[in-house]
C-alpha cells in the first residue's frame, strides 16, 4: 500500500457580488465658486448620477438651507434613474 497526499486548497476570500446602490450628486464645473447675494436668484446646475448596478427609484430632493433661504429643486422627484446613468 502506498502512501497518498491530498492538498486542498480554497481561497482566502469570497466577494458575493449583489446589486450595489449608489447614488451621486455633485455641483456642475463653473458653479464652485459662484456668491450667491441675499435677495438676488441664482440657477445652479446639479448632476445625479446612479453609479451601482441597480436602478434606483423614488428620489426626492431636498436640502438644508439657511434661515430665510428659498431652495427650489426642478424636478424635486425622479421616478427612476437605471444604473449607470445620470
Amino acid at each position: 500500500m502506498t502512501a497518498g497526499l491530498m492538498i486542498l486548497a480554497f481561497p482566502s476570500q469570497i466577494l458575493a457580488q449583489g446589486d450595489r446602490v449608489e447614488l451621486t450628486l455633485r455641483l456642475l464645473p463653473g458653479y464652485y465658486s459662484i456668491e450667491i447675494i441675499p435677495g438676488e436668484y441664482k440657477t445652479l446646475y446639479l448632476e445625479i448620477e446612479n453609479s451601482g448596478n441597480k436602478a434606483i427609484t423614488n428620489i426626492r430632493l431636498f436640502s438644508d438651507k439657511p434661515p430665510g433661504w428659498i431652495v427650489d429643486f426642478r424636478p424635486e422627484f425622479i421616478g427612476h434613474l437605471g444604473a449607470g446613468n445620470h
